[in-house]
């Protein structure tokens, strides 16, 4: 069972009560994978949302014809870390692929309509963990936009 002072960690849980925690708690499930395992493949449809556990996992760009590298990667989460945003978001389809970057990762998975049940049962959950995301997306957002413009040289204020 993945522990409660795990969960309370985790940036899109932060700022839900204990009960609420425990009721995230009864919808994960823990997963391993092995170093260059893939978890989900860019394009397929968001059965999960995923929680870095233990290890890191890439986040990579599959180009049409060329083999999966770490050369492709957009971005790499570790431990605490939330993947499968887009199982919130229509068309509810992995705009990247996942793999596990380290000798073995361990994640959380939580199935999408167990966590949308969840929200329907409590909106002010859903709230909390709907607003987190967007926060850490539009984090995650700017730090990928300095990335790419500190690669063509340009400066960002």
């Amino acid at each position: 069972m993945i522990s409660l002072e795990f969960l309370k960690d985790v940036e899109v849980f932060k700022g839900l009560s204990g009960d609420q925690l425990t009721a995230v708690q009864a919808c994960c499930q823990k997963r391993e994978f092995k170093q260059d395992a893939k978890l989900f493949g860019e394009g397929e449809p968001t059965g999960h949302r995923w929680i870095v556990l233990e290890g890191q996992v890439d986040l990579r760009c599959e180009l049409p014809g060329s083999v999966p590298s770490e050369e492709n990667t957009i971005s790499s989460v570790s431990a605490g870390g939330a993947i499968g945003w887009s199982c919130f978001v229509s068309p509810y389809q992995y705009r990247l692929s996942g793999y596990c970057a380290s000798g073995q990762c361990e994640l959380i998975r939580i199935g999408k309509e167990r966590i949308i049940r969840l929200f329907e049962l409590d909106t002010g959950l859903g709230y909390v963990v709907m607003s987190n995301m967007a926060a850490v997306l539009s984090v995650e957002d700017l730090i990928a936009c300095r990335m790419r413009l500190q690669g063509s040289g340009a400066s960002m204020p």
